[in-house]
């Protein structure tokens, strides 16, 4: 149920809000909801479960006694009637959800640092600008090297005679030239 109270002003620093910040703003924003750990952990396992249901089965249609019994956790039951944990319960895409509220503070926390003028701070703007080059591709990355034939390089001599022998390949002697086929002679 939404707040009378409105949000005064909102401001971004390095420093995400405190978890009592957070419950303000979902208060402020009309969440009427805030989980405790063993709900989340319930949550978790429920969703995880629910990867491995069968095809076309609808968590929302499920009642709170069919979840009781997948999850094995009888506090549901007690929680299903909290106004507002129904509804985060089911919501499945909650965990992107606050992963792009978490992404939006990290712009926010990058922006301050690189608007940071303190040349206490230039090793930080340094690297954020590093991170954001990176993010936004406009920085080459490190190329890495693979080695193809690292077991072959790593053979005894026994071993890579064998594997001569396997693969068919001729040693060619390095004083007589090698005849392909179609050469003529």
């Amino acid at each position: 149920m939404p707040s009378d109270k409105a949000v005064k002003s909102v401001s971004f620093t390095a420093e995400p809000p405190a978890p009592s910040e957070i419950g303000k703003l979902a208060e402020a924003v009309g969440a009427s909801f805030s989980p405790s750990a063993d709900q989340r952990k319930i949550k978790a396992r429920f969703w995880t479960l629910m990867q491995s249901a069968p095809f076309g089965t609808r968590p929302e249609k499920m009642g709170p006694e069919e979840i009781i019994r997948k999850v094995r956790a009888p506090a549901l039951a007690n929680w299903w009637k909290v106004p507002g944990f129904k509804d985060w319960f089911l919501n499945h895409t909650e965990h992107q959800e606050r992963l792009e509220y978490l992404f939006d503070l990290a712009l926010n926390a990058a922006e301050d640092i690189l608007c940071n003028t303190d040349p206490k701070a230039q090793s930080a703007r340094v690297n954020m600008v590093k991170t954001i080059a990176e993010l936004a591709r406009k920085m080459p990355t490190k190329q890495q090297t693979v080695v193809l034939d690292r077991e072959v390089a790593n053979m005894s001599e026994d071993q890579l005679r064998e594997f001569i022998a396997r693969a068919k390949t001729q040693i060619v002697d390095a004083e007589e030239p090698a005849q392909l086929e179609g050469d003529v002679e």
